[in-house]
């Protein structure tokens, strides 16, 4: 998949192992896993998101984790140790 432009975001992709996600200039990049079918979009997991992200990205989860699914590509998969 080359990416995904339009309803106020985007996802780009770098490399093989970084998925961007963009709403406006405002970005945030994923590590991802490639070499499995399909391919993982690694996210911080529910305990830990709120400490992870931006305040941009805060209290948004469950949107931001199914954008990248239905958009990338890649299916979301949860990290204890980010």
């Amino acid at each position: 998949m080359r990416g995904y432009h339009g309803d106020g975001f985007s996802i780009e992709f770098e490399w093989k192992e970084v998925v961007h996600y963009w709403e406006g200039d405002r970005g945030y990049w994923f590590d991802a896993g490639w070499g499995v079918e399909p391919p993982h979009v690694y996210v911080p997991a529910p305990e830990i998101w709120e400490q992870c992200v931006p305040d941009w990205m805060k209290t948004r989860r469950a949107l931001v984790v199914a954008r990248l699914e239905a958009h990338s590509g890649h299916i979301g998969d949860c990290c204890t140790n980010w």
